[in-house]
Parts: C-alpha cells; structure tokens; sequence
C-alpha cells in the first residue's frame, strides 16, 4: 500500500545513511498507528519489530507522539482505508469526538469513508443512518455535521495515505523531521537533564537511571522476582519499614536525614513527593539562583549513590551506620566529582566541603557567607509565598501578612489579616497555614508547587518534622503538613531583612 511504503521508505533511508539520532528515534518513538490506514494483518505477531515500533507511537500523549500528528496528515482518496469516525480525517479531532450524539445513534460505527459516501460528477453524497429519529436538541449537531462533510472535497481516486507536510510534497526526509520534533524533544527534560547528564561517573548515571525506573535490586524486587520468599525484608537503615526503592534511597529516615542536610546548605526544607522521580524533579526545579548553581545538580546523584555503597557495606560486610561519616564521605564526594568537572573553579576545596552554598555566592557576591542578599525569584512553574506575623508586646491583638509571587516576580496576591490574641510562635504558624490555603484557593492541588519562605526558623523546622512541635501546637503543625504534602511544597527559612514587605503587611494586619 502506498502509505506503507512511504514509512517503509523512511526506514529504508534511515538505515541506508546511518543516522545515529534516527536509528535512536525509528527504535524507540517515531511511528504512527497509520489511522487504520494499514490492513489489520499487516499488524500480526508476524510483522517485523521495526515496523511494530513505527506503528505504535502515533497515538502515544506524550511530546513526540504530538509533534508526530502535528505534522502528519492524511490524505483522503478513494476512501476504503480511513475510519469514517475514528480517524481525523475532516478535522484535527475525530468525528467521533466532534458529534458524540450522531456517533452514539449510527448503525454503522466502525465502517470507512467509503461506506458513508459514493462518489459523483456533483462531488460527494452521503448517507449515515441512525437507529431513531433525531430529538430536537440532536438536529444542531447533525446540520453541522452535514454541512462539514459537504465541503469535502477529494478526487476518489487516489488511494487513501500519510502526507509528511513539513517537506511540502508528502514524501519524508530526516532533516524535516529532525528539525519538527527538536521543540518536543527539548520539551521533556527529565532524562536528558537530571539522569543522563554529564556530570558523574557513567557507573552513577547507569545507577540513577535504575534508581528512576525502580530497578535496583532491592529486597521487595528480589521478592517480586522469586528470589527471597523466607527472608527478612526490613530497611538495614531503619529496621521498621520494608526495603524499596523509594524508602531505602528517600523516605528513610537516614535518607531523609542526608537529603536535608544537604538542603541546609542552601537554607531548604522540603517535603518531598511520593516517588523517585517527582523527588528529583523537585530538587532540580527548586534550584537556587534559577538553576545557575552547578554543584546543585550533583547533590541527587551523591546521595543516591552514597546510601546504595552504604547499604551494601551493611549488608555485604556487616558494615555499621554512622550518619556522621555517611555525611562526611557524602560531602567529600560531591566536591570531588565537581571539582573534577569544573577544573577552572578557583573556590578551594576545603570551603566548598564545608558549605557547597559558597560556589554559588562566590560568583556572584564575592562573598563566604552563605545567607542570601536578595529576594530571589521562584523556579518556572512555582509560586513563592512570603508570610510573616506580628504580635503587640501584651499579646492582646496579632495580625498576619504575606504576599504571593510568580516566576516571573509579579505579585499574585498579598494579604494582611487580624489574627486575634495570640503568642508570637503560634502567629507566625497560622501566617504560614494561611499562606498555603491562599495558595490552595488559586489553583487545583494536584498542581501546588509553591515555595514558602518565613524568618522563623522554629516554625518551619517543626513542619518538616526536623524537630518536635509542643503538643499544644501539634494540631496546627499536622494541618500545615498535611497541605504541604498535597502538592510540592517547599520550606525556607530566610534572613528577616528579606521578608521586609511581610513584616510591614503582618504589622498593618494588627490594626
């Protein structure tokens, strides 16, 4: 059929000129399921693993699959191999989609073109037939419904195929295709940024791979696979929890202890998603300074790499924990894999162990000390939320106040609210709770991802369970944990001179 060979001869190009990039791409993405346009046989187990992969990717939601049908169209001809309501032939939608209520009442829901319409010298006529007749309210969308397929106009001749429109003439070449799909290609970050870059040791790279598919073999894997039926499966971290993926290398609280020490350095607390992928994610969207601190992006692969040695030793060598030394090695190797990929960093190795945070406040303030000079803007996609509270020196009246920005640093929002008698401590944790529900309210939870900043540090360590909240405070402490950890939250304590704007909407809350 033609369309076939038309894909047939992309491959046969590919192969013919060795292009590495769409040896890649042929093997794992591009493709298209052909709309029906290839006979069902032609899709038997029988097919070649090749074309099998061609086929399989047109209808796929991610970035190249709709980069593939941005730029592939169909081209109707005799109409026998294009669905008449399952395939976008009229539309960038199927009819199917478009007129959901004629699809529900046709007798004939999985025929082609051809079996709708016969071809005359007036053009097209068309005959759909229903089940009943149509309601009042179904009359609307069958006129428009017939009024699109009378402006269709095709010769009936042709056979029915693929056209490759960037080229112009229908027929497929590398370059066209290349430059099409490069915008998707950089749309999905995730593996070519955060797994596969070149940062580590490829052995490393290999491991985080493993570490974001859930791979690594773990005791719950070995189990799954038959290998360990009557054995022990607890954490050798903690003994409580069963050994995954997720809980060994995050949720642990030795991982977590180290995941937070190293967030110390740049004055973070997180409470981190429920996967290995969104907490990697996450600790590269919220980098410092919009991402322009190098040594940031090699904290991931450090610590996953230092508790994988660390868990072996235990179990291999009867090795022992000792959080000190795992911090120290951890450190000791972060330093030395940056400074090996960044010779040129005149920054000496003994204060980079001591804060990593230097790298970055070196090259722009010239300065040692790691406490931020600036307000600094959140990451793309992420709101930063300012909150602070201010109580009269009685305690008899208390006021709230914040505001709320983009990433681009407009301001969404700011409040300023009376709070009623309270404490200082206990203000400053509803100015916080109050922060995330105004959040909350601007957008759907399962898109939160915002950054609260505060200058009370006590608060905020009690939120990210780094200490234990009085009992009196606890219930406040759970509900702004728990709308923490509907989205992606992040935790900052920042100098007071930074939360300014605040202080002065907390004070003008008190009245």
């Amino acid at each position: 059929m033609q369309n076939r060979a038309l894909l047939g001869r992309w491959v046969w190009k590919f192969s013919s000129e060795r292009d590495t990039f769409w040896k890649k791409i042929i093997c794992n993405k591009i493709g298209a399921n052909l709309l029906d346009i290839v006979p069902a046989q032609q899709h038997s187990r029988h097919s070649s693993w090749v074309w099998k992969a061609i086929t399989n990717s047109f209808y796929k939601e991610d970035n190249f699959g709709m980069a593939m049908r941005k730029n592939l169209k169909i081209h109707e001809g005799d109409g026998v191999a294009i669905s008449f309501w399952h395939d976008p032939w009229l539309n960038e939608s199927p009819l199917q989609v478009l007129y959901p209520r004629i699809y529900a009442l046709a007798t004939n829901r999985s025929g082609k073109i051809a079996e709708f319409g016969t071809k005359s010298d007036l053009g097209w006529s068309w005959t759909i037939e229903l089940r009943r007749r149509l309601f009042d309210w179904e009359v609307e969308q069958w006129n428009h419904l017939m009024s699109r397929l009378q402006s269709f106009k095709s010769n009936g001749i042709d056979q029915d195929c693929l056209l490759w429109m960037p080229t112009g003439d229908g027929m497929y070449s590398i370059k066209t295709a290349y430059a099409a799909t490069l915008d998707c290609d950089k749309a999905d970050l995730f593996w070519k940024k955060m797994v596969w870059v070149d940062l580590v040791p490829p052995k490393v790279k290999f491991f985080v791979w493993q570490v974001m598919r859930g791979r690594i073999v773990v005791k719950e894997e070995l189990r799954r696979r038959g290998l360990l039926l009557n054995c022990e499966l607890l954490c050798p971290f903690c003994k409580v929890e069963n050994e995954s993926v997720f809980h060994l290398l995050f949720a642990c609280k030795v991982a977590w202890h180290l995941w937070q020490r190293f967030a110390n350095f740049w004055g973070f607390h997180f409470i981190l998603p429920g996967d290995a992928i969104g907490a990697v994610k996450l600790w590269f969207e919220a980098a410092p300074d919009k991402g322009k601190s190098f040594i940031w992006c090699f904290v991931p692969a450090v610590i996953l790499w230092s508790l994988w040695l660390l868990r072996n030793e235990i179990i291999f060598k009867d090795g022992k924990l000792d959080l000190s030394n795992l911090f120290f090695i951890s450190r000791f190797r972060l330093i030395t894999w940056y400074k090996a990929r960044r010779p040129e960093v005149t920054t000496p190795f003994v204060d980079l162990f001591a804060n990593p945070a230097v790298e970055m406040l070196n090259r722009h303030a010239g300065s040692e000390h790691c406490k931020p000079r600036y307000w600094s803007l959140p990451p793309f996609g992420f709101l930063k939320v300012n909150v602070d509270g201010a109580t009269k020196r009685d305690g008899t009246a208390s006021g709230i106040g914040g505001f709320i920005r983009d990433h681009a640093g407009q301001k969404v929002i700011s409040f300023s609210e009376p709070a009623g008698p309270s404490t200082p401590i206990l203000v400053e944790l509803k100015a916080i709770g109050f922060g995330l529900r105004l959040v909350k309210s601007l957008q759907s939870c399962k898109n939160l991802k915002v950054i609260l900043e505060s200058d009370s540090k006590l608060p905020i360590d009690w939120i990210t369970r780094k200490k234990r909240s009085p009992s009196l405070l606890e219930e406040i402490v759970k509900e702004i944990r728990k709308l923490g950890e509907e989205g992606v939250c992040v935790f900052k304590v920042i100098p007071r001179v930074l939360n300014m704007e605040a202080d002065r909407l907390a004070k003008q809350g008190i009245g």
